[in-house]
């Protein structure tokens, strides 16, 4: 396995027709694994190449985002994806192992591989208009398989699951680690359940709330961190904030003109005294919005 940083963002700007998907984000991690928490598609539509990057940087296992699927140094396996409902497993993953690069003559052999790799061997012959939520996901998985990339990123794999394709998606991400670099996407902190039991075996977390990252590191610490408020006032923003870091909040801005602030309450995760400073100073809040479960 590659000795690169498994994801890289120095100030990253993702735009996608026109509009900012996300802006002026920078983390990393040199884990071997990694989890995402919260609203990370932007990321995802970057890979798949839906989404540009406006400026900044932003890699994937060593490799420019924008190029990293393409060139083969990571498989993506998106939430949702078309694909011609009356062909067979088998027979889409052939053709999409030839739009990956695999000879023709090797195709029908990779396809096995990956079926194989991942315990799906019994979906080949399957319609894909057949397949469960789960399968169509687990699909996914062996079609970013193909070729053996170095990483796959895998974007919200168990949303909308119910318990039981949860576990079997589960055991398919399990197999998959054993010959790849992960990056696995949830939608939010979870306390207990099979995102938790994913985080934890991922081990290092990095959270984005609001289009800021709030937390990186160890799921258990990053995941355990103090619950967060998303809060924005209509006036006196500048002195509020002020206000609120003199009060050992550390509040950091989810806005360019610092009117929303993504704010840590403490253990006791009580925002009465948000809106105690709020009242003190005239800057009426508008929005105050849990980000994070203790």
């Amino acid at each position: 396995m590659s000795d690169a940083p498994l994801l890289l963002l120095d100030a990253a700007r993702i735009d996608a027709g026109g509009a900012v998907l996300l802006d002026g984000v920078s983390c990393g991690s040199s884990a071997p694994e990694l989890g995402l928490v919260g609203a990370w598609s932007p990321l995802f539509a970057l890979l798949g190449g839906q989404a540009t990057l406006a400026s900044g940087r932003a890699e994937i296992g060593g490799a420019p985002a924008r190029l990293a699927a393409s060139s083969g140094r990571v498989g993506l396996a998106p939430r949702s994806a078309a694909r011609p409902p009356a062909w067979e497993v088998r027979r889409w993953l052939a053709y999409a192992a030839r739009l990956a690069g695999v000879p023709a003559r090797g195709a029908r052999a990779e396809v096995s591989r990956a079926l194989e790799e991942l315990g799906l061997t019994a979906l080949a012959a399957r319609p894909c208009s057949s397949l469960t939520p789960f399968e169509r996901r687990a699909c996914s998985l062996a079609e970013a398989a193909l070729g053996a990339p170095p990483v796959l990123a895998v974007e919200a794999p168990l949303a909308g699951l119910d318990e039981p394709a949860e576990q079997a998606m589960l055991a398919v991400l399990e197999r998959a680690r054993a010959r790849h670099r992960l990056i696995v996407s949830v939608e939010t902190a979870p306390a207990t359940g099979a995102a938790k039991n994913l985080l934890d075996a991922l081990g290092e977390v990095i959270v984005l709330q609001a289009g800021r990252v709030v937390a990186e590191g160890s799921a258990e610490t990053a995941l355990g961190r103090a619950p967060r408020y998303l809060v924005r006032v209509t006036r006196h923003a500048a002195a509020f904030a002020a206000a609120l870091a003199e009060r050992g909040f550390a509040p950091t801005r989810a806005s360019p003109d610092g009117a929303r602030l993504v704010v840590e309450v403490g253990a006791a995760g009580d925002p009465s005294a948000l809106v105690e400073v709020a009242l003190e100073l005239g800057a009426p809040i508008v929005e105050l919005a849990p980000l994070a479960p203790a």
